[in-house]
């Protein structure tokens, strides 16, 4: 799999990749359990994985009707945009910036931010910025200054969004990892005039074969189109932080009384009674309830053996679950494992929110 921009891919490349797209996706009425089966079973070609994650993860509809993918993919491109806007708009200030408290000329209150903010947001770019360029080092795509961006612009937007948690060492890697799935397969639209939303659903709907052949290519451009590359990968960013991924990166002590402790329950019982009195966050419970209670019944005497070196095994274990692996196994392991994880809690899904089974399930 190549990793260079796709600007340096041959046009035959993106010809090969529509076909099979609209082969496998778009005429699949089954698309769904196809897509389900060959993950589960390890075997998703590379080609089709940024489809299958944005179905895993919620970001296409559950269903096969394209023109609901359409819909989706358009409304979420609009927000990542007004996003970007908000937070990366430039602003005139004026007034003393050792005086604190509302230093705008300007009436709308809502987008206001007085030095006090500034100063922090900056802090946060910059903590970002020190994982960042030692992301990936050895692979070419994230020595380039679009990719280094990109990065930045995701992690902090999210950060804001989500300032309970912000950053935590290891979110970098996570988006790493959807970069490096994603990038190859987005294309710069050659046209010179890019095909609106209602052209590619026209085109879609179109019933001769042999002219909707003539816009396969569009098709899968538009959901596969680098200029929007950064606003997809927030929402898949997103997305994976919400299917659980976020407690394992939050620093929150949690007690009885939070809406969040209703999570632990689902681990074991030996954890009701205490939580209060150990003061733990969501991931070294993970961590204790893996070791305390699964480790004891897969294999005892490794438990004992860490017992009585008296073994930190939360060291290691924080990143293996922080970082789904990704530090432990070669990329192409990491697909396919990543594959299987988002596979398998989809196939459970029992509503439209799930957690990932990697995140409070371990049999």
């Amino acid at each position: 799999m190549s990793y260079s921009s796709s600007q340096e891919i041959k046009k035959g490349k993106i010809e090969e990749l529509s076909k099979i797209f609209n082969q496998n996706i778009l005429l699949n009425s089954n698309v769904i359990e196809t897509i389900k089966r060959i993950s589960k079973d390890g075997e998703l070609p590379n080609e089709l994985r940024p489809t299958a994650w944005k179905l895993f993860l919620g970001i296409l509809p559950n269903n096969s009707d394209k023109k609901e993918w359409i819909e989706k993919t358009y409304t979420q491109r609009v927000k990542y945009k007004k996003k970007l806007k908000k937070y990366f708009s430039v602003k005139k200030y004026k007034g003393d910036p050792l005086g604190g408290g509302n230093i705008f000329n300007n009436n709308n209150k809502k987008n206001e931010r007085d030095y006090n903010t500034l100063y922090e947001e900056n802090e946060l770019r910059r903590i970002i910025n020190l994982d960042i360029v030692r992301t990936y080092q050895n692979i070419n795509i994230f020595c380039q200054e679009n990719i280094k961006k990109l990065l930045l612009n995701i992690l902090f937007i999210w950060c804001k969004e989500n300032d309970d948690v912000s950053y935590r060492q290891g979110m970098n890697e996570l988006l790493a990892i959807l970069i490096l799935c994603f990038y190859p397969f987005y294309f710069i639209f050659e046209d010179k005039k890019k095909p609106t939303k209602d052209d590619v659903i026209k085109y879609l709907n179109l019933e001769k074969e042999n002219e909707k052949d003539k816009y396969i290519i569009t098709i899968y451009n538009y959901f596969h189109d680098e200029e929007e590359i950064e606003g997809d990968l927030f929402f898949i960013f997103d997305s994976l932080m919400k299917k659980g991924m976020k407690h394992l990166f939050s620093p929150k002590i949690l007690q009885k009384t939070d809406n969040d402790y209703k999570l632990y329950e689902l681990f074991s019982d030996i954890f009701k009674d205490d939580i209060e009195e150990e003061k733990s966050t969501y991931i070294s419970r993970r961590c204790s309830l893996l070791i305390n209670e699964k480790l004891k019944i897969i294999d005892e005497e490794l438990f004992k053996y860490f017992k009585k070196v008296d073994m930190n095994c939360g060291g290691f274990l924080q990143k293996w679950f922080r970082c789904i692996f990704c530090r432990e196994f070669e990329l192409n392991q990491v697909f396919i494992l990543w594959d299987i994880i988002f596979a398998q809690s989809f196939i459970d899904e029992k509503n439209e929110t799930y957690y990932l089974w990697i995140v409070y399930v371990y049999q």
